[in-house]
């Protein structure tokens, strides 16, 4: 789970560079390892007990003056979690209690994102919603 401690690593480290008015580059150099590792559909589940959603939250959220992250982290984070086989596995509370649902409807409707993530966003929200809802 070293993997997990770089991606955690890289949200705070470019939170620290914002702050230092630094270009934020870390999640961006992460991204193909966070990719590769997540392609692999073997990985995904053990990811995900380690609180994968919440990490991904983290890399999606905006920054702090408000503007979204690279637009490259969130179509390669969008097209990942529609991959990810979340209602299979009875991910129910992991999904309510990682709060990523709420940043995903946030790109649904941020003027700021393009529009085939905006729909991708949108798919994801409608899809949790049902497993959200489900008793």
């Amino acid at each position: 789970m070293n993997v997990m401690t770089e991606f955690k690593v890289a949200v705070e480290e470019d939170i620290d560079l914002y702050r230092q008015g630094k270009p934020v580059t870390n999640k961006l150099k992460k991204l193909p390892l966070l990719t590769d590792v997540l392609s692999k559909n073997h990985f995904q589940q053990q990811f995900l007990d380690h609180g994968l959603l919440t990490v991904l939250k983290n890399w999606l959220e905006p920054l702090p003056d408000g503007s979204l992250p690279n637009l490259t982290i969130h179509t390669k984070i969008l097209k990942i979690l529609n991959d990810i086989d979340i209602e299979h596995n009875d991910r129910k509370e992991q999904l309510k209690n990682s709060g990523i649902g709420n940043v995903i409807m946030l790109l649904s409707k941020s003027d700021e994102e393009i529009n085939i993530n905006r729909k991708l966003a949108e798919e994801l929200v409608n899809k949790w919603k049902k497993i959200v809802i489900m008793i």
